[in-house]
């Protein structure tokens, strides 16, 4: 959970980088660099990628809670003691 926060923190600031360079050149400043434009896309799209991997990752994880939740159901309703139904 700590890396994920980390993770939205850096994303979070390179916004805010990306916002104040087109701010700056809103202000008649001069147009940020291809370059920096393009370390700051790069950067997104890996945070992007990186956000769907977990976001696949806690579907999955769901999924598997999911399942365990409906077979202890299916062990307690079918009168078995909530201590085996676990094991």
């Amino acid at each position: 959970m700590k890396e994920s926060k980390n993770r939205s923190g850096e994303i979070i600031a390179l916004l805010r980088q990306a916002e104040l360079l087109l701010r700056g050149s809103a202000a008649g400043r001069s147009l940020p660099r291809p370059e920096e434009l393009a370390e700051i896309a790069r950067d997104l799209e890996r945070h992007q990628f990186e956000l769907q991997l977990q976001g696949e990752e806690l579907v999955n994880i769901k999924n598997e809670l999911q399942k365990a939740h409906d077979e202890l159901e299916r062990r307690v309703a079918g009168g078995k003691d909530v201590r085996t139904a676990i094991n």
